[in-house]
């Protein structure tokens, strides 16, 4: 499996590149209006639920007196700020964008065509805070940074149709990784490759539906931690007159290379999603202005308990586009 989905990502890479080389230099007409455009939503995001004995955000989790331990409920509040601001050149439809999502800064690069569709280049880096070694039992544990470098291509729309395709590379590099000095297929630095395709499958005046699905391949340094895995997701769009509603499904399932040398079995998880968003347009009449009120629920099932986790998030934000 492996060996095929890296044979079609490069394919679908090197079309990519052959298309949007072939495209970039050509004037375009009618396309949408050149100028400033941008996004930008403020807000507040509430979890609650168990996060996993793997997560750093469990106040009473920093020592394990065994790997068998139970999570315990935790919640906590955060702010949110995301937002994206960029130009569209009316001569040539290319688009230059800066962008921060999921406290993740980025750059994006994309052209429009008359008849081959939308591509577009994306780059974004960050951290995380982890665990130095998240198995440590009976002593405190120490945290440290997990720096995540993200590329992706993707192709909208392609050739006038409701299709596209898309490749995210990732990688990761943990700082002070402290588990691999124990045992090296604990390594957690690596890369992500992920090829998705999707379309929209149903439109109606007020109604829409689209479709994804994703395969993955964790390619890390340390075995235990490699995998390969896919996600299918699935959403639907109520469009009406000043609102909208979005409601989003989905699952997943990863199956890891070895066994992982704490516990003596191989890790395998599953993965499911629900989550619906309102948003109210123009609120009081004011123009570009929009408030959205959103709701998830995430759950991961795993069979090691160790990397269970359950999770509720509910939230609010205002936005301004133009």
């Amino acid at each position: 499996m492996k060996q095929m989905l890296a044979f079609l990502i490069t394919i679908v890479a090197s079309l990519f590149a052959i298309a949007f080389t072939s495209t970039f230099v050509q004037a375009q007409e009618e396309l949408d209006r050149g100028g400033m455009f941008g996004i930008i939503m403020v807000g507040g995001i509430y979890q609650t639920g168990k996060p996993g004995l793997l997560s750093t955000d469990t106040r009473d989790r920093k020592i394990l007196t065994s790997l068998n331990d139970s999570d315990k409920s935790d919640s906590g509040f955060q702010a949110m700020i995301m937002g994206e601001i960029g130009y569209r050149f009316d001569e040539t439809g290319t688009e230059v964008s800066i962008w921060v999502m999921d406290a993740m800064p980025g750059i994006t690069l994309a052209q429009e065509t008359e008849g081959l569709g939308r591509f577009s280049f994306s780059g974004g880096w960050g951290k995380e805070e982890v665990w130095k070694d998240p198995y440590v039992t009976g002593t405190a544990r120490q945290k440290t940074d997990m720096r995540v470098m993200e590329f992706s291509v993707a192709w909208e729309d392609i050739m006038k149709t409701p299709f596209m395709v898309g490749y995210t590379l990732t990688n990761v590099d943990v700082d002070n990784d402290l588990a691999c000095i124990r045992h090296k297929d604990l390594q957690r630095d690596g890369n992500v490759h992920t090829l998705e395709v999707g379309s929209l499958l149903f439109t109606g005046e007020k109604n829409s539906v689209a479709g994804n699905l994703a395969c993955v391949i964790g390619d890390m340094e340390g075995r235990s931690n490699s995998y390969t895995g896919w996600h299918l997701g699935l959403s639907h769009m109520l469009d009406m007159e000043g609102w909208s509603l979005e409601t989003t499904v989905g699952a997943g399932k990863r199956n890891y290379d070895r066994a992982h040398p704490d516990f003596n079995r191989t890790r395998d998880e599953k993965e499911y999603f629900i989550g619906t968003n309102y948003t109210l347009h123009e609120p009081f009449g004011m123009e570009n202005y929009f408030v959205s009120v959103f709701a998830s629920h995430t759950r991961v099932d795993a069979n090691i308990k160790f990397f269970d986790s359950d999770e509720t998030t509910t939230g609010m934000a205002i936005g301004y586009s133009f």
